[in-house]
């Protein structure tokens, strides 16, 4: 009996957060703006990531 009650309560706690995912999903679905910036090009982000975290291996 505990452990259909337990399952009943987290039905109830899980449906409701699944169903406002869906709904803002099927309300966002749409053209997307475009993306400023480039693809195409060099990502120094990355290069100064990998350069910290190899700094900090080496401490």
């Amino acid at each position: 009996m505990e452990t259909a009650a337990f399952i009943f309560i987290l039905v109830l706690l899980v449906a409701p957060i699944v169903y406002g995912l869906e709904r803002n999903e099927r309300r966002q679905n749409g053209p997307r703006p475009q993306l400023n910036g480039s693809a195409g090009g060099q990502d120094r982000d990355l290069e100064r990531t990998w350069h910290d975290i190899s700094v900090s291996r080496r401490v």
